[in-house]
């Protein structure tokens, strides 16, 4: 990938001119909409009821004769467990074996041939057990997995770059921007509902997510009454929503999201805010035991949680923040991008 000027959705100094527009309205928009969410159903456990280990395989569309990726996760978090993985089309079988995690060992990724078109299922049991996990895989001549980048505005750049990649992969991207909204102001767009929305429609097989940029930093309203930003109460409450968002894209077992962390911002007035809402993407992880990959843009734009306004790119000094010391510019997108790759590449979304 070389550093060529990004065609963006819009330049990047339109962005930045209304990115700062909607900022000045967000506060007409506060007093003319009362801010109300309405409470969302609980998470789900992670695993199926009755099953120990998780499965996710992805992408969910392939081409025949080619191999499927298979995650299976331990949920107990301890390992030394044994189960059976076959992949079925009908009442045929392509491949059966015993997988084993050792002591200690949690995650395991292993592949499937699948050498006909066709829907095809593939299934995890433990003889202990008596639920079968099953994941549904399409397998068709011309498949291309899908993969979607939504966010607010600080994903334009990177929807373009990114689509380069992707299709170069055999998939096709999607972008889903959404100026200026966030988790915060459901006046503007309710995420975890759009999320659903989305993955229904979409179908992802990825998705990647770059969210809380922009000034997400309203009340929350939990038990009814506001909540300010950013304690305990208002952490939880947007971790609560991040989980439901999450959840929503891993499409049942059917696909891996790609949580992108924010980058350290110039304004110090945010910095508390960012280190918040960073947080909050971390604990919401963490409540998945596969499936969700936080990426860090932050250890090529800011090290060590330190603003900076360039950075080498290609053996060239190079300005890497817009004016507005919080969206990339074009030298930053692809430095930003070239992380989210590099962690989409170990599973083979990308290569």
């Amino acid at each position: 990938m070389t550093l060529t000027d990004v065609p963006p959705l819009l330049t990047l100094r339109t962005r930045s001119i209304l990115a700062c527009a909607g900022c000045l309205l967000l506060a007409v928009l506060c007093a003319l909409v009362a801010i109300g969410q309405a409470a969302a159903p609980a998470a789900a456990p992670a695993a199926s009821a009755g099953t120990r280990l998780g499965l996710i395989v992805a992408p969910a569309r392939i081409r025949p004769d080619r191999l499927a990726t298979v995650h299976i996760v331990d949920t107990a978090g301890k390992g030394g467990v044994s189960a059976r993985l076959c992949a079925r089309q009908g009442t045929r079988s392509a491949d059966c074996r015993q997988v084993r995690l050792q002591p200690g060992q949690v995650k395991l990724r292993t592949r499937v041939r699948l050498p006909r078109a066709g829907r095809w299922t593939v299934t995890l049991r433990r003889a202990q057990e008596a639920t079968t996990l099953r994941r549904s895989v399409q397998v068709t001549p011309g498949a291309r997995h899908r993969v979607l980048v939504t966010g607010d505005s600080m994903v334009y750049g990177i929807v373009d770059v990114l689509e380069r990649t992707v299709r170069r992969s055999g998939g096709v991207l999607k972008g889903d921007p959404h100026l200026g909204s966030g988790i915060t102001k459901p006046f503007l767009l309710k995420w975890p509902a759009h999320a659903r929305e989305s993955a229904r429609e979409e179908k992802p097989d990825a998705t990647v997510v770059l969210l809380g940029a922009a000034v997400d930093t309203f009340p929350l309203v939990v038990g009814g009454a506001n909540v300010d930003c950013c304690g305990p109460v208002w952490v939880a409450e947007y971790v609560r929503q991040l989980r439901e968002m999450m959840r929503s894209y891993l499409r049942d077992g059917s696909a891996l999201v790609y949580w992108v962390l924010l980058p350290a911002p110039r304004e110090a007035d945010r910095v508390a805010s960012h280190h918040a809402i960073n947080g909050a993407i971390l604990q919401a992880a963490a409540a998945f035991p596969d499936g969700i990959r936080t990426v860090d843009i932050g250890s090529v734009i800011s090290p060590g949680n330190i603003y900076r306004e360039k950075a080498m790119y290609r053996g060239k000094l190079k300005v890497i923040r817009e004016p507005d010391g919080i969206h990339l510019a074009n030298a930053g997108i692809h430095l930003a991008t070239e992380v989210i790759e590099h962690v989409m590449a170990r599973d083979g979304m990308v290569r």
